[in-house]
């Protein structure tokens, strides 16, 4: 059974400058005691410190607390900063340990949609984003319908750029399955594409073809 749920995961900024490490991280398994306690209904999968000292996760049934969640982490950690990554789609829950150190690398393989959320603006911080392929940035402060409209719109994009990708799959197939020869054009870059058996049916070799419309 699938259920759309929310991995939620943060790791601290330059944790190499935490100068006493015990009681860093003392500070973070409170605010995760903390935020199990008081968000058990938004809570699927309790927060916990995951790999080393500096990360934490944990999974969320709902979002609609997740603003306060996100600001409760961040009081208990400051002056320290963490940002934080946020994982959704629909999740296989026959996980039944409930465990998010067993879900948060399964999501992130299957490049789920990912909303980042900093407590600070640097563009350090946008070029991480950038780079891991986040569908959403935002600095805090931000309001909770922000957040909301962040969420809903990668989802939406998400899904859209998922339908896509199905029917080239299936138009694929059928064109395989039938032996039929097909080419493109994209008239903005002049580019040509073509498929093996296009180029068979002209007496030419895939190599020899393309990749401007002009070859032809």
């Amino acid at each position: 059974m699938k259920q759309k749920l929310y991995v939620l995961l943060g790791d601290v900024i330059s944790s190499s400058r935490i100068s006493d490490r015990d009681v860093f991280q003392k500070k973070l398994e409170e605010a995760c005691n903390e935020i199990n306690a008081s968000y058990v209904r938004d809570i699927y999968a309790d927060f916990k410190i995951l790999k080393g000292l500096d990360e934490i996760g944990g999974v969320l049934s709902s979002i609609s607390n997740s603003y306060e969640l996100l600001t409760t982490i961040l009081e208990r950690l400051y002056p320290d900063l963490m940002r934080f990554v946020l994982v959704l789609d629909y999740v296989d829950t026959a996980l039944e340990a409930r465990d998010v150190a067993k879900m948060d690398g399964h999501c992130s393989r299957l490049g789920f949609p990912i909303v980042y959320l900093t407590n600070f603006g640097e563009k350090e911080a946008f070029d991480w984003a950038k780079k891991s392929g986040a569908s959403g940035y935002l600095e805090r402060p931000v309001t909770l319908s922000a957040l909301r409209n962040m969420i809903e719109g990668a989802v939406s994009r998400h899904e859209s750029e998922r339908r896509i990708e199905d029917n080239e799959k299936k138009f694929a197939l059928a064109l395989e399955g039938a032996n039929l020869g097909w080419w493109e054009w994209n008239v903005q870059t002049d580019s040509l594409l073509v498929n093996k058996r296009w180029a068979e049916i002209g007496g030419y070799a895939l190599s020899e073809v393309g990749p401007k419309v002009d070859w032809w």
